[in-house]
């Protein structure tokens, strides 16, 4: 029995049916910044069934959605035909080079799926129920209204919150999946005939039905709707859900991604060597190698260092280009301190900064541990562009030399403020040590002497400020 296409519920007044091409206008799909993933169960076995649309990071090749839908070709019982554009999905969201939360560059939607109970199809009467009953639970749980919402074909709904599409910093993918855990709860109760998809609304890289294409199964169109008067942007739907959207820099993404282990793209590597252990530097002193007016290599990657290191500090390090952050700066730490050393540094950083799993970093480095990469200006400076988004025009740059009195000025300035630090930091331990003297009724020279191990003289010469803190 052929099932007839379904019509959107009374219950939902403030949606209209719009086209497949307006729904995918509306995540500008076709105007990507840098790439989605599109899949059908239904492309011949020969051909691959993922096909990436948009801008690769690696200049791989890219295809249309017109090839997907003309390679996803089957036939379809409920029809009594063969047709293209059969089962066919593609990923709110944006990626760098491949489809995996770790290559998230930006993310453009959040969503629920509501599945039927043991994916059944529906009939007409039972759909329009899970709609009504969905979108009611919706207002009682007084969640903001999905700006589009897409019926998938078996009596199943998607929700969509479309906003401008937002860089994909680790620290947001928190954010997103707090904000789809908000909008779980709210409809958490489910149906008779339907429940939440609690995996698929959570995975930032899931692929999801395409408006205009045909469900292989029921033999219907999906179909898509909007409420033009429901728009957000990625901080507006977190606050109408209570949730601020926080820069935690030190909190890392859940250990429930999946993400694909793989080695980081090595550049075009000129020439490889095997590693050996360079002079050890104190880390303390890295600074001072920067912009010392020579040109050499230890120069040349301190330089790339700081700078790599600045535009993460400044804009946070984006989720899918976490990997190449922590490789290019342990290959320039590998050029100015020990190999021990670096993988110390780069562990700091990753914790306090990148926030790769253990494993992750061991895995994505192990090559740059045994091999000393070489690169040339232009292959670098691609890049740190493309990969990383740092712009590369401070390698072209030739910073004039001080001069003897600039270097000497500097370094004054520089022993001054470090001078300052010193005097307040030890300043600091003393008072902690006089703090827990006092509330014994024991301080005396001699006890903070003894409990903050510094010497007599240190003591007696900053006495005057601990008795006044």
């Amino acid at each position: 029995m052929r099932l007839e296409p379904l019509r959107s519920p009374s219950v939902v007044g403030d949606y209209a049916y719009i086209p497949s091409t307006t729904f995918l206008k509306d995540l500008d799909v076709g105007n990507e910044k840098h790439c989605r993933y599109a899949w059908s169960m239904r492309i011949n076995a020969k051909k691959s069934p993922w096909r990436a649309i948009g801008n690769r990071a690696s200049g791989k090749k890219t295809t249309t959605l017109y090839d997907l839908y003309m390679d996803s070709e089957a036939w379809v019982k409920e029809r009594g035909e063969k047709l293209c554009s059969v089962d066919c999905y593609i990923t709110p969201n944006q990626f760098w080079d491949w489809r995996k939360t770790k290559q998230l560059a930006g993310l453009c939607a959040n969503w629920l799926e509501i599945d039927t109970t043991n994916h059944s199809i529906l009939s007409e009467a039972d759909s329009n129920q899970v709609i009504e009953e969905v979108f009611e639970q919706l207002a009682n749980s007084n969640l903001p209204m999905p700006s589009h919402y897409v019926l998938s074909g078996s009596g199943g709904i998607h929700l969509y919150w479309v906003y401008q599409m937002t860089p994909a910093y680790y620290w947001k993918v928190n954010n997103w999946r707090s904000i789809t855990n908000k909008l779980i709860d709210g409809l958490s109760n489910g149906g008779s005939l339907w429940s939440v998809d609690v995996g698929a609304s959570r995975d930032p890289s899931r692929v999801m039905r395409m408006p205009g294409t045909i469900h292989g199964n029921s033999g219907r169109t999906v179909k898509a709707f909007n409420n033009p008067n429901v728009a957000y942007s990625f901080s507006s739907l977190a606050t109408k859900l209570g949730l601020i959207v926080q820069e935690d820099k030190l909190t890392l993404v859940g250990s429930s991604d999946k993400a694909d282990m793989g080695k980081p793209n090595p550049l075009n590597v000129i020439s490889g060597t095997t590693s050996k252990p360079t002079k050890k530097i104190d880390s303390s002193r890295l600074i001072s190698q920067r912009n010392n007016g020579k040109h050499n290599i230890r120069s040349w990657w301190t330089n790339i260092y700081y700078e790599v290191l600045s535009h993460s500090r400044k804009n946070g390090v984006k989720e899918g280009s976490r990997d190449s952050t922590a490789f290019i700066l342990f290959i320039a730490l590998q050029h100015m301190v020990s190999d021990a050393s670096a993988w110390e540094r780069i562990q700091q950083l990753n914790k306090e900064l990148i926030g790769l799993s253990e494993r992750e970093l061991t895995t994505y480095l192990a090559t740059a541990k045994i091999v000393r990469y070489r690169y040339s200006k232009s292959t670098l400076a691609s890049y740190l562009e493309s990969q990383i988004g740092v712009d590369p025009s401070f390698l072209y740059k030739n910073k004039p030399q001080l001069s003897t009195q600039e270097v000497a000025e500097r370094k004054a300035l520089g022993a001054q403020k470090t001078a300052i630090f010193k005097s307040q930091q030890t300043l600091t331990e003393l008072c902690h040590a006089a703090k827990k003297l006092v509330a014994s009724h024991t301080l005396t020279q001699a006890n903070v002497v003894k409990a903050s191990s510094k010497s007599l003289s240190t003591v007696k010469r900053y006495w005057v400020r601990i008795q006044l803190y």
